[in-house]
């Protein structure tokens, strides 16, 4: 029995519009800490570089299939003077 769960192209889409100003994510540690053997999250950084790397289709892909651990926050729209 496949108790993963089946990630359609649509809903991928539809999950990264929800974020779609806010790219910043974090991935939890595929090993405990040695000493305190928790699970942290990080920021990952795009390869052979020191920025942060941008959430991705793939990223929210392998999330929804349990194969990886993300976390994000999506931005709240600054109010705009017509809605106070």
């Amino acid at each position: 029995m496949d108790l993963h769960l089946k990630t359609s192209n649509a809903a991928v889409k539809d999950y990264l519009e929800l974020f779609v100003n806010r790219r910043a994510y974090t991935l939890q540690s595929m090993r405990p800490h040695p000493e305190t053997r928790r699970h942290y999250y990080f920021r990952p950084k795009e390869n052979g570089s020191r920025r942060p790397a941008a959430l991705t289709e793939r990223i929210i892909r392998e999330h929804c299939k349990g194969r990886s651990r993300s976390g994000s926050t999506p931005s709240i729209p600054a109010p705009s003077a017509a809605n106070g």
